[in-house]
């Protein structure tokens, strides 16, 4: 058990889906992986090779390639737990892999969406359908990254160190690392760099600003601010859509992002607009 908690990001900040079944089913696979010589990165190799092949299928619009597509996607969103808990529990926690496992993320998500899309397109004749399936992808991927912003602040302040930064600009300390991480730190920040700075932005908006001190630390760590943000994982966000394409209801997806993901983004941001003033006056 003490090597199970090791390889946890927090309890306190992780997503309950994560914390109550995909990790516990994560760690049945990474305890045979423990005694070999196998890298967190051949994982994110497979999670790759999930990801692409589940899009080839979605690309077909058919409810047996939507079945095949959906079991494609679970398990990548499994092993996706799989690469970040052998990491930790091997302590292999490193740059590199913190930059491979969030553009992989990227650039595999992003095919899987279009090839929804597209195959509305087929089926339809309609360009709204690609239009909609690309937008969702760009909502769902600002989601993630609140969510990560948050989760990032709150390990920092509780002294877990996690690899990632809230704020991924080059510092001078990164010219330092090997040249293939460096290079991936670019390809990060220009990936994700805006939407990292945007959420920024939000969290100063939101009262970050004005805290400083033990007030700024509570900010990040607030039971109910941490846990309201988790619900904005991605493994909670690409759970249902996995599901949904198992019974052929993909579509029932664009609700599911564009609203209850966007009410819970905009409940979180509505709590720490209350939990700003609270932490002022208390300060």
């Amino acid at each position: 058990m003490s090597r199970y908690r090791a390889s946890l990001k927090s309890s306190a900040s992780d997503e309950l889906l994560n914390t109550y079944l995909i990790r516990p089913l994560a760690w049945l696979l990474v305890l045979p992986l423990l005694r070999t010589p196998l890298r967190p990165e051949a994982i994110i190799a497979l999670n790759i090779a999930l990801a692409l092949t589940s899009a080839a299928f979605f690309l077909q619009g058919t409810p047996s390639g939507n079945l095949i597509a959906g079991l494609l996607l679970l398990a990548k969103i499994l092993f996706d737990a799989v690469d970040g808990q052998l990491a930790r529990a091997k302590g292999l926690v490193t740059r590199l892999g913190r930059f491979l496992d969030s553009l992989a993320d990227f650039y595999t998500n992003l095919p899987i969406f279009i090839a929804i899309g597209a195959a509305g397109l087929s089926e339809s004749h309609d360009w709204t359908r690609l239009w909609l399936w690309f937008a969702c992808f760009w909502v769902m991927t600002l989601q993630c990254s609140y969510f990560n912003f948050y989760l990032v602040a709150h390990l920092r302040v509780v002294g877990r160190q996690p690899a990632s930064r809230t704020d991924e600009r080059i510092l001078a300390a990164d010219q330092e690392q090997a040249g293939l991480v460096l290079w991936l730190q670019k390809l990060y920040l220009w990936t994700y760099g805006w939407q990292d700075s945007l959420i920024a932005r939000v969290d100063r908006w939101s009262g970050a600003e004005h805290l400083t001190g033990q007030a700024k630390d509570a900010w990040y760590v607030d039971g109910a601010a941490v846990r309201l943000s988790s619900f904005l994982g991605l493994g909670t966000l690409l759970t249902p859509l996995g599901v949904l394409a198992l019974v052929d209801r993909v579509d029932w997806y664009l609700f599911f992002i564009f609203g209850a993901g966007n009410i819970i983004l905009l409940a979180s941001i509505g709590y720490r607009l209350g939990l700003a003033r609270r932490l002022s006056r208390s300060s």
